[in-house]
């Protein structure tokens, strides 16, 4: 095995803070550290143009974490350890010394000047006072803006002068509280509790219970909240907004009482939330609780009025939407039944019904609100917003013929409904055809191409290509679409997506060549159906390469996110045996969905989609893009993980978690296809990612011998490994369909089942 060593520079003086994976092998064995900043410098330069001076001008240093400073001219693998931390940082200028016989002394008259007293006293804490107030502000605002990370630093700076600063370690709590590390907000709160000062502070003394009932310590909490409400009650103690306080411990007191399995809990608890009720009809965690309690009494009627009642005054709240989701999916079909019940006499009930489809998706209760959507498009059958929401949630729980049997029933049921001057009935006169499929048993057929119609697609195609170019060109306008129209024209896009992600090719430029007139200058991404448009224009460039595919080849299933579509209907040739591709979309899913506790519905989507590949098939897998771009940074940002690996690591993690469940319960020869570096902003983390990633998957290989890592990352990237090859450029986000000769050449000589 090649002899290499990986580690990695930082540079955190200023913002834009960044990383830098440096990997030595033999290509550059003999760098020395100067060669390493200057390939820092160059990363940092081609990830932030804007702050190039910073390093240009100055010059730049190397030290261990440690502290101590390394001579730039030793050789780097002498110096530094597997897997270590480097610190890069900047050295301004120093002012020129102007020599002491340069200046030429003016001759001065002596004079007698009285000597004032010397004191030995200096004035450092009114600074440190008045720095201290401007750092806590400047904490407080980025707190605000969730940058915790940042907020951290400028906490421990003060801390290190005045340890037992107050707002300095309330704020540590509300930090480690956002990010949910219970016992570390558990550690801070206790410090400041024990301080005398601070012993009756109810607001603590709230929190502290917060943190127990959140870290699972029931009975903790139980007795904290008993001692806390009875203190209040009988005016022991003081609270800013005592009532509010008195409620809000009850209900923490009731659902202690409940998951701690209390003897006789349950009746309590009622009575605990009823009293809470009566007192505040619309304090929230308290209709929640109640709702949850009626519900396991089977008084569904009363529980389901409550929680629509939390629904119109916390709309919003996080914690109403996955109450609501839970309750749904543990009611399934009657959910519906139920909330109708209670709105039977409201005018409008197709907006309440979809309103609670769509809260409730979020939350992973998607069978349930693919029912709501389906009541309100059947209460509203003209409902271009409730046809767009029924078919991805018919996508989201992979009924994608039916999805498409919406479409061509909508369609043909609202004829004249428009898009500028586009009626549906055009659309419909492009895919008629495919009603006929449910009637014969090989839907293939209206996949595949004859020869005739081959020519008149490639002929399509190279129309829609022309029309591309000309459309690039035009100058962007405000899109003034009503949002009728906009969830219209998505629908359309999305009616797009569907056919090619089942194959049906064929049916797909008619439709491009009519829908592109209306969106040609339109700045759709601006829009709130960009996601749809996004697709829609992917789609629409990939097809052009596609007209002589053979569908009927040997199966290669690509599971993964949208970056699984440059590769669909695709023929390759494995060890002599023609291979076709097969898309399995997952849209919008980041590794961290897949993490146990998830109920996300990208997670549902997964399972969903992963479930209709049969078992012992060949699978290549194609996830870890978007934790890259959105995931891992932000979550930084936000002191979740103190360094980029460990982020990688925890996403790694879930990763192989995952890996190993679908090799022992479906025997698949899985293929682990590198992260995308198509992004220049992530393209560092992208790099570091691939990196541990690969380690990991040799490292499973020794275990389970159907699970290949597919070693083409490089080949991605140009010769100085900055930017994207540029053979490869498509879209600006996912790579050209020629990249599959990439994929090809990975997997042959490989075994397939």
């Amino acid at each position: 095995m090649e002899e290499q060593i990986r580690f990695y520079a930082h540079y955190e003086e200023n913002e834009p803070n960044h990383t830098s994976l440096i990997l030595l092998n033999q290509k550059n064995w003999n760098w020395t550290l100067l060669d390493v900043t200057k390939k820092f410098v160059e990363d940092y330069n081609s990830h932030y143009p804007k702050y190039q001076k910073e390093f240009n001008n100055n010059e730049v240093k190397i030290s261990k974490a440690s502290g101590r400073k390394l001579n730039i001219k030793q050789t780097a693998r002498r110096v530094v350890l597997p897997k270590e931390d480097l610190i890069i940082s900047v050295l301004k200028p120093k002012k020129k010394e102007i020599k002491k016989q340069e200046i030429k002394k003016p001759e001065i008259k002596k004079k007698v000047i009285p000597q004032k007293k010397i004191t030995t006293k200096t004035k450092p804490q009114p600074k440190k006072r008045e720095n201290k107030s401007l750092l806590l502000k400047e904490a407080e605002k980025s707190f605000k803006e969730q940058k915790y990370a940042y907020t951290m630093k400028i906490y421990k700076k003060i801390l290190e002068y005045d340890p037992n600063n107050y707002k300095c370690l309330i704020g540590k709590s509300r930090i480690y509280s956002a990010i949910r590390k219970w016992k570390k907000t558990i550690s801070v709160l206790n410090r400041l509790l024990e301080m005398n000062k601070y012993s009756k502070d109810t607001e603590l003394l709230y929190r502290l219970g917060e943190a127990y009932f959140h870290d699972q310590r029931y009975l903790e909490c139980i007795r904290l909240f008993q001692t806390l409400v009875s203190a209040l009650e009988e005016n022991k103690l003081q609270a800013k907004n005592k009532m509010q306080m008195i409620n809000d411990s009850t209900i923490y007191l009731a659902r202690s009482l409940k998951l701690g399995k209390i003897p006789d809990s349950k009746e309590t608890a009622f009575t605990l939330c009823r009293a809470v009720f009566t007192r505040n009809n619309n304090h929230l965690q308290g209709c929640l609780e109640l709702g949850r309690i009626l519900i396991e009494k089977k008084m569904y009627s009363e529980a389901t009025n409550l929680f629509l009642r939390c629904i119109v005054l916390y709309r919003d709240n996080k914690d109403v939407k996955k109450t609501i989701s839970t309750v749904m999916r543990s009611l399934g079909k009657k959910s519906v039944q139920l909330v109708k019940n209670e709105l039977k006499t409201m005018e409008d009930l197709s907006s309440t019904l979809a309103y609670v489809g769509f809260i409730i998706k979020e939350f992973g209760a998607t069978k349930e609100s693919e029912l709501f959507y389906h009541e309100a498009l059947t209460s509203r059958p003209n409902s271009a917003s409730h046809f767009l929401n029924y078919i991805h949630l018919l996508q989201i729980n992979n009924k994608y013929e039916e999805a498409l049997n919406v479409c061509l029933s909508f369609i043909k049921s609202n004829p004249l409904l428009m898009v500028g001057t586009l009626k549906l009935q055009t659309i419909y006169g492009c895919i008629k055809e495919l009603e006929q499929r449910n009637k014969t048993n090989r839907k293939s057929q209206f996949q595949q191409l004859t020869e005739e119609q081959k020519k008149q697609f490639d002929e399509k195609m190279k129309q829609f290509d022309e029309y591309e170019i000309k459309r690039e060109k035009l100058p962007k306008t405000k899109c003034n679409y009503t949002p009728n129209t906009l969830d219209l024209l998505a629908a359309i896009f999305t009616l797009t997506k569907i056919l090619f992600v089942k194959g049906y090719i064929r049916f797909i430029p008619d439709i491009c060549n009519l829908v592109n007139t209306f969106r040609a200058n339109q700045e759709l991404h601006l829009t709130s159906i960009r996601n749809e448009a996004a697709y829609f224009t992917c789609i629409s460039q990939l097809m052009s390469s596609l007209s002589s595919q053979n569908f009927e080849s040997k199966p290669i299933y690509v599971l993964g996110d949208s970056h699984c579509l440059s590769t669909g209907w695709r023929n390759i040739e494995v060890n002599s045996e023609k291979c076709v591709l097969i898309p399995k979309l997952v849209t919008g899913l980041k590794i961290w969905h897949l993490r146990d506790e998830s109920s996300f519905y990208p997670k549902i989507n997964f399972w969903n989609i992963a479930n209709t590949v049969p078992k012992n098939s060949n699978v290549i897998m194609i996830f870890g893009e978007i934790d890259c771009r959105e995931g891992i940074l932000l979550a930084m940002n936000k002191y979740i993980y103190k360094s980029l690996e460990e982020g990688i690591l925890v996403a790694i993690d879930i990763y192989e978690k995952n890996l190993i469940k679908l090799l022992k319960t479906k025997n698949w020869n899985i293929y682990i296809h590198p992260i995308i570096p198509v992004l220049n902003e992530t393209r560092n983390t992208v790099k570091m990612f691939n990196v541990l990633l690969k380690e990991r998957i040799l490292k499973m290989k020794k275990k389970y011998s159907n699970i290949h890592w597919m070693d083409f990352f490089e080949d991605l990237l140009e010769k100085t490994g900055n930017f994207l090859n540029p053979n490869y450029k498509f879209d600006g986000t996912h790579l050209h369909p020629s990249y599959v000769s990439l994929i090809e050449k990975s997997i042959n000589g490989t075994k397939l089942k």
